[in-house]
């Protein structure tokens, strides 16, 4: 993108694809599991990049990154109902997209607790 009016377009155009995606993603088929597969593959090879570029800090499972990250974009899409109404709009649409995208980088590009209690926990648990 080489401006913010490059993405805000681009957002924009993408709002029917959000609305089909949504539904296509629940319709509980083969090529609704082979399009999540896609999704999350591309997402993987995005972020492993991003790590040898050095944008994006490593982790401990690509995998797991990968499939919670591109579950985290689409539950605002899958729960539009209870998503539109806390935000007041269709998440589907740029501006309530864009609410959403903002709060959501801001938490993983500055991060949401101030310590590592609830990491240490989970780590924890999955040791045990």
């Amino acid at each position: 993108m080489d401006s913010e009016a490059d993405l805000a377009e681009v957002l924009q155009a993408a709002t029917p694809v959000r609305r089909y995606l949504a539904r296509s993603l629940l319709d509980g088929t083969e090529s609704a599991s082979a399009l999540f597969d896609s999704i999350v593959a591309r997402t993987e090879s995005w972020l492993v990049k991003g790590e040898a570029e050095g944008w994006v800090r490593p982790g401990s499972d690509a995998r797991a990154r990968a499939v919670t990250y591109v579950a985290w974009l689409l539950a605002p899409l899958v729960l539009s109902g209870h998503v539109s109404r806390h935000l007041g709009g269709d998440p589907a649409e740029t501006s309530v997209a864009v609410r959403g995208a903002v709060a959501g980088l801001e938490m993983l590009t500055h991060g949401l607790f101030a310590d590592d209690r609830f990491l240490s926990a989970f780590k924890g648990v999955g040791d045990g």
